[in-house]
């Protein structure tokens, strides 16, 4: 439960920024006492910014010059350990002819001895400007930041909104806080300078999603991070987990790039046990996977970083909290059709850079093995000098071949989104269909996504609200038989000397031996032969209902049904290649695997019922209360079942029903009932002490 939090309160603020000027006090006393006017410089053909800016750092003077001296090619050579400042200048008085002219702490330079220079604007000589920030009644403002245009000058304005900066003539002072229109003035010649802040009532009376409901953001106690609609249209995620990356305090890792199994690792706080880490995913209030939804669809993600924010979910919220609202019709925005689509070309971004010369690398091969004292190498002169004569005849038998260009490709990928939607006072509507098409860059992986989201409200009178929607995710991805490390392996061990295909098109065997690599598992067959395939497909169905009773409360229904089914099937066959001389034919290595098919079947549903009642109470036009009391029923229903079987007659059938022999069937299932009370208070003042 949340309970009251003093945000803006005046004496915190006052013993906040009494430390901070204390302390910036101090800072400012030890610079002034630990820097004088010996100056030790050893620079060489330097450009005359850079100097006065060396000589700055070990001074209490500043230089002001106009634009031409700023950007003057004149350099100067200078040594001096430990001299005057004005022996120092003398010297670059002699090598560049320019003239300083010194007030207080200031020294302006200029190209003749009457003359001041040119000034730009903010490069003038400074002046004090002294102001106070109010806002639109009159209140000082707190922490405002005071800045020059275009530099790192700046300063904050204390407990009664006060401020002082040294400013240029002609610089622009830039005014702003949180919650308030940002201020651009131009100093001129005073030297008082009152600024009073508006709000900024669009960024105050933004809402963000919480627990539950909906908060002002100005009104937030908690660690929430937002993300809306406008930052996901142009980027070409394939996966909505990839959403998050960018988000200030999140980690967000997605440790690979095959279609299908993209989606990435969300941590909110960290790693925070040796079990699940992975944060709570709420999309329009039901717990479902991110990944399921489409990136097209999302209208904005809230993160609920700390447990100020997330306490409401109880210890499922751990780990952090996601909550995602889609796409809605807008009232009395009409009928509308919306399309978009992007295509583009993935490829590897690094490739290790491999010895692709059969015959460079034997010989490298034997001098290595020479070099470990071993008498007898891997490759006769003899074999060396046949394969040498053989490339430049018989290419099927005596290979050239570059295993990371076989294996790895340039590959597709497109998207399209479709959407429909309308409304007006009394109802709105959305219907959006997706498609996203991606090949792997690594041969043998793809994968095709289809999406289909709707969403309908509609008013029935002046206190009843009904809606539903529906989000639905199909997805399709094969990899190989043998699985992608088998193949990856097999990739990077196969040599230039391994071929591909016999001359008949048959998968061709090797005649050499390769250490560390006796038998050759052949790339192509364990990427192309058998089949990996896993389908997915993942509903959402939510119901709600809303009834504004009277002494303002409002009671919130809201039904979910989530519906999971996975099916992988795998089939391992019998796949051949014949030596390329003698055409002895050998059987391909699937990870040590027989001929064999195995189904893997995967069903959940979860149903989730949760009410609310709220109350929302204005006193005196500056005390507002807000109160949520809550309870829900949560079901979760897990099966799996897995059943392999071998003795398959041929590669065509490949049915569990066509294995005749060592069959393996396993399976279970599990039920989990959670039921939960939850509250909590807000309160604020004037929309600032919360």
């Amino acid at each position: 439960m949340n309970f009251f939090d003093i945000k803006k309160g005046k004496w915190i603020s006052y013993a906040i920024f009494i430390v901070f000027w204390v302390f910036l006090s101090s800072q400012n006393v030890s610079a002034q006492d630990s820097k004088s006017e010996k100056v030790t410089i050893s620079v060489k053909n330097q450009t005359l910014e850079k100097t006065f800016k060396e000589i700055s750092s070990q001074t209490d003077v500043k230089f002001f010059y106009n634009e031409a001296i700023a950007k003057s090619e004149k350099t100067v050579s200078l040594k001096f350990q430990d001299a005057k400042l004005n022996t120092v200048l003398d010297e670059i008085k002699k090598q560049t002819g320019l003239y300083f002219t010194r007030e207080n702490n200031t020294i302006s330079v200029s190209e003749r001895k009457d003359a001041n220079p040119s000034v730009q604007p903010g490069k003038g000589i400074p002046k004090t400007i002294k102001g106070v920030v109010v806002d639109d009644i009159g209140e000082p403002v707190i922490g405002a930041s005071v800045v020059v245009q275009g530099t790192t000058n700046g300063t904050m304005t204390d407990v009664d909104g006060a401020y002082t900066i040294d400013v240029p003539e002609g610089a622009t002072l830039v005014i702003s806080y949180v919650g308030f229109i940002s201020q651009n003035i131009t100093v001129g010649k005073d030297t008082v300078i009152d600024i009073q802040l508006s709000e900024n009532a669009q960024t105050l009376d933004e809402v963000v999603v919480v627990g539950y409901g909906v908060q002002k953001k100005v009104n937030l106690t908690g660690a929430i991070s937002t993300l809306d609609a406008k930052v996901l249209e142009n980027r070409p995620i394939t996966n909505s987990t990839q959403a998050l990356q960018g988000v200030q305090g999140i980690y967000v890792n997605q440790p690979g790039g095959q279609p299908g199994k993209d989606g990435a690792t969300i941590r909110i706080r960290g790693q925070g046990t040796l079990n699940n880490n992975d944060p709570l995913i709420l999309v329009n209030g039901i717990e479902f996977p991110l990944d399921a939804i489409n990136p097209n669809d999302i209208e904005s993600i809230s993160v609920l970083k700390d447990a100020a924010s997330s306490a409401i979910y109880g210890s499922r919220a751990a780990n952090g909290v996601v909550l995602v609202t889609t796409k809605s019709g807008k009232k009395a925005g009409g009928f509308t059709v919306e399309y978009n689509n992007y295509f583009g070309v993935q490829r590897a971004t690094y490739l290790p850079k491999m010895v692709y010369d059969p015959i460079v690398f034997m010989e490298q091969r034997n001098i290595a093995q020479k070099n470990e004292g071993k008498l007898v190498t891997d490759y006769a002169p003899e074999m060396i000098e046949e394969y040498k004569k053989g490339m430049l005849t018989d290419p099927y038998t005596y290979p050239r071949n570059n295993w990371m260009d076989i294996m790895y490709k340039d590959a597709f990928i497109m998207e399209h989104n479709l959407r429909f939607s309308g409304g007006d006072d009394k109802y709105t509507y959305s219907l959006s269909l997706g498609f996203n098409d991606q090949d792997g860059v690594l041969r043998g992986t793809d994968a095709s996504k289809y999406t289909m989201a709707f969403n309908a409200t509609a008013k029935v009178n002046s206190r009843f609200t009904i809606g539903s929607s529906i989000n639905m995710n199909y997805n399709i991805f094969n990899e190989p038989a043998a699985g992608i490390p088998n193949l990856v392996e097999m990739t990077y061990k196969a040599q230039a000397f391994h071929p591909t295909y016999m001359e008949d098109g048959r998968y061709a065997n090797t005649f050499i031996r390769t250490p560390g690599h006796n038998v050759y598992r052949h790339p192509l067959a364990l990427a192309d032969e058998g089949e990996n395939k896993t389908k997915k497909q993942q509903i959402l169905v939510n119901l709600s209902a809303e009834y504004k009773l009277p002494l303002n409360m409002t009671y919130k229904l809201n039904v979910g049904l989530n519906k999971f089914d996975y099916l992988n099937s795998i089939f391992i066959p019998d796949v051949y290649h014949y030596q390329v001389k003698t055409e002895d034919k050998l059987r391909i290595d699937f990870g040590g695997k027989p001929r064999m098919a195995k189904k893997i079947d995967e069903n959940n549903l979860n149903a989730t019922v949760f009410n609310t009642l709220g109350w929302e109470q204005k006193f005196n036009d500056i005390h507002n209360v807000k109160a949520l009391l809550g309870a829900s029923y949560e079901s979760f229903y897990d099966s799996n079942f897995n059943a392999q079987r071998e003795g398959f007659l041929g590669n065509a059938l490949t049915e569990l029903d066509a294995g005749s022999n060592n069959p393996v069937v396993g399976g279970t299932s599990k039920k989990s009932i959670l039921m939960s009370m939850f509250g909590r208070v807000n309160y604020d003042l004037k929309d600032r002490y919360l």
